[in-house]
Parts: C-alpha cells; sequence; structure tokens
C-alpha cells in the first residue's frame, strides 16, 4: 500500500508570502526594487541572507500597508451598522402607506 501525503515537511520557511499581497498595487515593482538593493545581483550572493534581507523589507512593507486594518475594520462595520438601519428606515416608510391606504378603503 503506498500513501501519499500532500503535506510534506520542506523544513523552515525562509518567509511567509501572503498571496493578497499580489492584488496590491506596486507590490511586484517593489518586491523587485527590494531584490536588487539588497544584492541579489552579486555573482557570489547567499541566497538565504537575500531572503533575510527581503523578509525585513516586506515587513515594513507589511506594517505600512495593513497597519490600520483594526480601524478599517471598525469603520466597515459602522458603515453597514447605518446602512442597515437605513434599509429599516425605507422599508418601514414603504410598509406604512400601504396601511393607511388599506384603512382608508
Amino acid at each position: 500500500m503506498v500513501q501519499y501525503s500532500d503535506k510534506e515537511d520542506w523544513g523552515p520557511r525562509p518567509f511567509r508570502f501572503i498571496n493578497a499581497w499580489l492584488d496590491r498595487k506596486g507590490h511586484i515593482l517593489m518586491m523587485k526594487n527590494a531584490w536588487l538593493q539588497i544584492g541579489v545581483d552579486q555573482q557570489q550572493s547567499n541566497i538565504v541572507l537575500n531572503l533575510r534581507g527581503l523578509c525585513d523589507v516586506l515587513q515594513v512593507w507589511n506594517q505600512a500597508e495593513y497597519s490600520d486594518l483594526d480601524q478599517r475594520i471598525v469603520t466597515v462595520g459602522k458603515h453597514i451598522e447605518e446602512l442597515d438601519m437605513r434599509a429599516e428606515i425605507l422599508s418601514s416608510q414603504e410598509v406604512q402607506p400601504k396601511r393607511e391606504k388599506s384603512v382608508l378603503l
């Protein structure tokens, strides 16, 4: 019997990459520039050191891009509550005239 597993242990990851970063405008260019600034274009560069340097750049960029995420969540939550209240008011206004018409008839 042969057992297959998708989860193979490849050892520690040099850094974590979040796919959502690719949705951000300018992310690819930022990574390319950071990679070149680290010194990857040198012939005797050490890939582990380069990845660590890239990790540092990504951490700073991630903090700058997503640092206000908690505040955005609160703001969006308030906006949703506001829209819900408007929808309730509009639906109650639509129902009320129908009731008045039925009483008049």
